[in-house]
């Protein structure tokens, strides 16, 4: 009898602990460059940025300016669209000031539908002047859509909004 509710717990226990793991991505640090902004105009005009979809993660690059963009990844596989797998790259891009902390961020998807804008999978940071540390959880950071109404892609992205962020370098 004790037993038994001893392996009822157990399993409870490893139940919940899987539930609380599942769809967290980890974004690794890609890139850092210092005295450096957001090109704004870019941004704001992401959906008629050359190149298309290949060239998304290029508009996060940062202009010269005071502050440091961080630029952080996740590779996954997952639904990239209705009914289509695929391996996916995400990503997030953060400006950081001279306190270590978040003054502005963005985070996307690198794989869009070619019948959608790239601007519907953008997010933008809405917490502001947040430390960076070590490890960060992406929740803290409240990305919200700022250009989007596509209920499809939030649904998407509000995945990618679990997570942590990692001030490391990805090592196998």
């Amino acid at each position: 009898m004790i037993v038994d509710r001893y392996c009822i717990i157990l399993l409870l226990l490893c139940f919940s602990s899987c539930i609380s793991h599942e769809n967290m991505y980890s974004y690794y640090l890609y890139d850092q460059k210092e005295h450096a902004d957001f090109d704004y105009q870019r941004i704001e005009h992401i959906d008629s940025v050359p190149g298309y979809k290949d060239s998304i993660f290029a508009v996060f690059e940062g202009i010269h300016g005071n502050y440091k963009i961080v630029r952080f990844m996740s590779h996954d596989y997952g639904e990239c669209y209705p009914s289509y797998y695929d391996s996916t790259n995400n990503f997030v891009a953060f400006k950081i000031n001279e306190k270590n902390q978040v003054v502005d961020g963005f985070l996307s998807s690198t794989h869009i539908h070619a019948d959608y804008p790239l601007s519907y999978t953008l997010l933008r940071v809405n917490a502001k002047n947040i430390k960076i540390r070590k490890v960060n959880s992406i929740k803290k950071f409240n990305f919200q859509f700022p250009y989007s109404d596509s209920i499809y892609y939030k649904s998407l992205l509000v995945k990618r909004k679990k997570g942590y962020v990692y001030l490391r370098k990805y090592k196998r």
